[in-house]
C-alpha cells in the first residue's frame, strides 16, 4: 500500500461553502455596524449636529444673515449692519459710550449685552 493517509484520517476539512458563509457573515456585521452608525448620526443626532456652532453651514449662514438694528427710545441707532468694500456685512456701533450695554456680535467671540439678549429677534427667529 501507499504511505498516503486514508481519507477518513484527514479529519474535518472546512468546505468552501462554510468559508464563504463566514466571510458573508463578517461582511454583514461590518455593513450592519456602518448602517447603525449612519442611522445614529443622521436620525438621533441630527438636531445636535444642525445646531452645533462648529458646523460650517451654521457659520456660513450666520455670516450671511443680516442682523436687525438696535435703536434707543429716541430713535438713535445703537447698532446696525454696514457693507464693506468686499460686500461682506459687518456690525457697526456708532455710540461707543453705550458699548457695555449694547455689547457685541462676533462670529469668533459670540455675543454679549443686548446683542445676546435679543439675538433671536435680531436674527429674525
Amino acid at each position: 500500500m501507499s504511505d498516503l493517509p486514508r481519507r477518513d484520517d484527514l479529519g474535518s476539512v472546512p468546505s468552501i461553502g462554510s468559508a464563504l458563509l463566514r466571510v458573508g457573515l463578517a461582511l454583514a456585521l461590518v455593513f450592519g455596524g456602518l448602517g447603525f452608525g449612519l442611522g445614529y448620526w443622521q436620525v438621533l443626532e441630527a438636531q445636535a449636529l444642525t445646531n452645533d456652532p462648529g458646523n460650517p453651514l451654521v457659520q456660513a449662514a450666520a455670516r450671511n444673515a443680516p442682523r436687525g438694528r438696535i435703536i434707543d427710545a429716541s430713535g438713535a441707532e445703537m447698532a446696525s449692519n454696514v457693507r464693506g468694500p468686499s460686500g461682506e456685512r459687518t456690525r457697526s456701533y456708532p455710540e461707543a459710550a453705550m458699548a457695555p450695554i449694547v455689547g457685541y456680535q462676533s462670529l469668533v467671540f459670540g455675543t454679549s449685552g443686548l446683542e445676546r439678549t435679543y439675538d433671536a429677534e435680531l436674527t429674525g427667529l
